[in-house]
């Protein structure tokens, strides 16, 4: 009984994990579905995973990939100030240092942000330095 349950455990965490990305899709796509509206899923959206993962600890949550996939959410819906906190939380997490593939995508769009930021913030300057240490990790690489 207790290797059915934790297999069931591993499965709703690999399905959390996957539903930020499918909640963005959904999102472009115009739909308004719910994908943590699933019998094997006890919460209504991310932000409750999250709180939970803080408080019990029962759920571990690979947090590279979900403050990526909300920095592409988010600079996809033009909300910059959102993409900007996901930014400084996950540089706050994991930093530039470690190639992961969620690292790949997250300093292209932190580079998207922060040329987009140099535009319309009064720290320019600084968003110009971030976005051309984005176009330098990429050549290194």
């Amino acid at each position: 009984v207790l290797s059915k349950e934790m297999i069931r455990l591993n499965q709703v965490q690999i399905l959390l994990e996957h539903c930020s990305l499918h909640n963005m899709i959904l999102q472009l796509a115009g739909g308004d579905e719910n994908p943590f509206d699933l019998p094997e899923v006890p919460f209504n959206d991310e932000n409750e995973v999250i709180k939970e993962s803080e408080s019990s600890g029962n759920i571990t949550i690979e947090y590279p990939t979900l403050y990526t996939n909300r920095v592409m959410r988010a600079f996809f819906f033009r909300n910059y100030d959102d993409a900007k906190e996901m930014t400084k939380k996950y540089a706050a997490l994991v930093g530039n240092e470690s190639l992961r593939y969620q690292t790949i995508f997250y300093i292209f769009y932190e580079g998207l942000l922060a040329f987009r930021l140099a535009r319309s913030e009064v720290d320019r300057e600084n968003w110009l330095s971030i976005g051309q240490k984005a176009i330098n990790t990429y050549q290194t690489w």
